[in-house]
């Protein structure tokens, strides 16, 4: 197991020894999902410290510049820096629904710079990864938004190209299937 392996798997698995901590005291599975961002973006620095040639040193950059947006578009984690009253106006403000919308350019910019089509079955896969993307973004149809980063894992696997940043991707993939399975519980 490589050293992207290992911090992948042991940030994964310190969540879910919290998520077990919790069950034991208190009697619910609860996982910390407004973190899941901050923590890919954590693992996500120590990755772009370890890339070797500029090609994924971009990819990694135009990925934790999408993350780093869409932790500033969470309420959640802008308490820590904006008093109340400063973070409803912050709120009520355009300035979050910009931050996602930055986000989503980033992501799209990314999947095009991970993927580089050249073929016509890439082609294909990129325009429906980028659907997918898209139609995630849509208020009416939000259970896509855990999706995207599976299927780009999928995708990336099928291609048989596993680079090392690709346990990156694995992380974001898996706190957003955690996150979908949190919100699925807890509505039901």
């Amino acid at each position: 197991m490589g050293r992207e392996a290992k911090i992948v798997f042991l940030s994964l698995l310190t969540i879910l020894l919290y998520g077990f901590i919790i069950l034991l005291e208190k009697g619910f599975l609860v996982l910390p999902f407004p973190l899941f961002d901050s923590i890919v973006f954590i693992v996500g620095i120590r990755f772009l410290f370890w890339a070797e040639d500029r090609k994924t040193r971009v990819v990694l950059g135009l990925f934790l510049s999408a993350i780093l947006f869409a932790i500033a578009s969470k309420p959640f984690m802008l308490e820590i820096f904006i008093n109340g009253q400063d973070l409803e106006i912050f709120i009520a403000s355009i300035w979050p629904d910009v931050f996602k919308l930055i986000q989503l350019l980033l992501l799209i910019v990314f999947f095009g710079a991970l993927i580089r089509p050249k073929k016509m079955p890439e082609w294909l896969s990129f325009c429906l990864l980028l659907a997918l993307l898209i139609a995630s973004q849509m208020p009416m149809i939000t259970f896509l938004t855990y999706l995207p980063f599976s299927v780009l894992v999928i995708y990336l696997y099928l291609r048989k190209a596993m680079l090392p940043i690709y346990y990156l991707f694995i992380l974001k993939a898996s706190f957003d299937l955690l996150e979908g399975v949190m919100m699925l519980f807890s509505t039901y």
